[in-house]
């Protein structure tokens, strides 16, 4: 039964409490990203003091996860609630007061996406509130942001490609070498643009439960793992000693090995529904290098 509503959702876009606003836009976007890319934007803001009130304004045409200081404070499984091949801009506020430290606050945003698509409007935000001494500021996303492709990307067929070997953990934090970042492009928005704006602790899809396999299955390319009757949300699949650079194919998922000794491979922003699992891979797989393999059921 809830599997079903969640369908429903999906499609009518009933979980949709939100209505069109008019925003004052300032898009930016990665000056040179295909239409699959996904992106990593930060810019880093100083202040004298710690901020006494701060709010974050985001809208996006895509999904997004948004950072300050490292901290995930979207939070939710998928940020926005969107129905398929969405590409509406959808805006919403946090409030970020408690993430705040004194003298320098970096706000980073990865993007991706909804569908595969060029968009110039990836990504607007502005970030506002009251310094220490109660005096209001407010900043909003411009050139002066800086932008790097993202360790993974969205496919035609609607998966995800992540390449474990480039991805720094660190890269939305202050402590992180800018080199090869580039200057946003940005899109002056206008004031009669449309923007829904979404009631985030409504509007937001969150991680239900965590499912073990009921049992799997050894074939000719890969292993098979069953987790009838089915879930709606991502696969993760802990690895041991796979090589740097080998590929792992799972599902949707195609996942190139950072060869540590333990690692993740699992989707950040291209659900689906799902009942069987096939975990393959290239001449160097061995069936013995899955450690764990979990289903991240996610729903309204």
């Amino acid at each position: 039964m809830r599997r079903l509503l969640f369908i429903l959702i999906l499609l009518t876009g009933a979980a949709l409490d939100a209505a069109a606003q008019q925003w004052d836009c300032s898009w930016i976007a990665h000056p040179a990203a295909s239409d699959t890319t996904q992106v990593w934007f930060r810019r880093t803001y100083s202040s004298d003091g710690r901020p006494h009130e701060a709010f974050i304004d985001i809208a996006s045409t895509g999904y997004f996860t948004l950072y300050v200081n490292g901290r995930n404070v979207s939070t939710a499984a998928l940020t926005p609630l969107r129905r398929h091949n969405d590409t509406t801009p959808r805006g919403m506020t946090f409030r970020v007061t408690r993430f705040m430290r004194s003298g320098e606050n970096t706000i980073a945003v990865w993007y991706s996406p909804a569908v595969a698509h060029k968009d110039m409007r990836q990504v607007s935000l502005c970030y506002y509130g009251s310094d220490g001494d109660g005096k209001p500021f407010a900043h909003r996303s411009d050139a002066s942001w800086l932008c790097h492709e993202a360790d993974m990307s969205i496919t035609a067929s609607g998966g995800e490609t992540k390449d474990a070997t480039f991805y720094n953990g660190r890269w939305n934090t202050a402590e992180f070498d800018l080199a090869c970042w580039l200057p946003a492009k940005e899109t002056k928005g206008n004031s009669n643009e449309s923007v829904t704006a979404d009631r985030w602790q409504q509007n937001a899809t969150r991680t239900a439960r965590i499912m073990q396999p009921r049992f799997f299955d050894l074939t000719d390319n890969g292993v098979l793992y069953d987790f009838t009757p089915g879930f709606y949300g991502f696969t993760r699949v802990t690895l041991r000693d796979c090589k740097r650079g080998q590929r792992i194919s799972i599902n949707g998922l195609q996942y190139t090995c950072n060869g540590e000794m333990d690692e993740q491979a699992f989707g950040r922003f291209a659900p689906g529904f799902c009942r069987k699992v096939l975990i393959s891979g290239d001449r160097n797989f061995k069936k013995e290098q899955i450690q764990n393999v979990e289903a991240i059921a996610i729903e309204p």
